[in-house]
This record gives C-alpha cells, sequence and structure tokens, in this order.
C-alpha cells in the first residue's frame, strides 16, 4: 500500500513531504500496533547557492540523454580554471556517484556512469567555487 503524501507540519501524517532552505535535522517516531517506539533521525543538508553567473552558466552546459540508461553525458564550458565537483543524487537525497575533475577549464564533455543504479529519478550537480548547476534526470 502506498501512503498519500501530507504536510510535516501534521504530527499524524504518516507520510510527510518537507522541503527545508537550510540544513535541518527532523525527528521520526513511530509508534507499533504493539505499542513499541522506534525514533531515527535524518539531517538535511541545504548547499543551494545560485547566482546570475551560475544561471548563465547553466544555460551553457548540455546534460544528456534524458532519460538515459548506461550512461550520462555532460557538456559544458568552464571559462576559468577551477575544481569541477559532478553529483549524482537518488529521490532520497542521498549521493550515489560523486567524481572530482581537479583545475578543468575550457570545453568539456564527461561522462557518468549509471549502468549500476536502478532506475527512476535522480538530481545531477555540476558545481565549481563559483557555480552550481543541477537537473532533473531520469536512469531507465
Amino acid at each position: 500500500m502506498v501512503a498519500k503524501a501530507q504536510d510535516s507540519s501534521n504530527p499524524n501524517a504518516n507520510a510527510p513531504i518537507a522541503a527545508p532552505t537550510q540544513t535541518t535535522t527532523y525527528t521520526v517516531t513511530t509508534t507499533a500496533a504493539n505499542g513499541c517506539i522506534g525514533t531515527a533521525q535524518i539531517t538535511i543538508t541545504v548547499e543551494v547557492c545560485i547566482d546570475v553567473e551560475s544561471v548563465e552558466a547553466g544555460e551553457k552546459w548540455q546534460i544528456f540523454p534524458n532519460p538515459a540508461t548506461d550512461q550520462l553525458w555532460l557538456s559544458g564550458q568552464l571559462p576559468h580554471s577551477d575544481d569541477l565537483q559532478i553529483s549524482l543524487y537518488n529521490a532520497v537525497g542521498q549521493i550515489v556517484y560523486r567524481q572530482t575533475y581537479l583545475q578543468q577549464n575550457g570545453d568539456l564533455s564527461l561522462s557518468v556512469p549509471l549502468a549500476n543504479l536502478p532506475e527512476g529519478a535522480y538530481i545531477i550537480a555540476a558545481q565549481t567555487s563559483s557555480m552550481l548547476i543541477h537537473r532533473k534526470i531520469v536512469k531507465q
């Protein structure tokens, strides 16, 4: 049975949704039918920082194919020499792939392996010290 998502401010929600704008720790407490209580915590780290330069840079990057099967390609340009970090996040925000390319500049074409990942939606992020590009991708 799939539970319907509900507002996280409702303490009786069976599938709350949260979209924090800053790093936040959530505590989840459940009570089983036999009265046993379980508690868990999860911290969602928010590191979004987008400025005009990032938006302009993001328009120059291509991420393809989407949907993808075994491999995803990123193609774009870095105007300044900088470290480039490529991260892939699953639907619950876990990093499932991360690669750092040191001191990159100019035209780039990079591949991200997807063959070992389950089908589903992911967020891919490309980040330098001065830009952050993120896109939703689908792995088939």
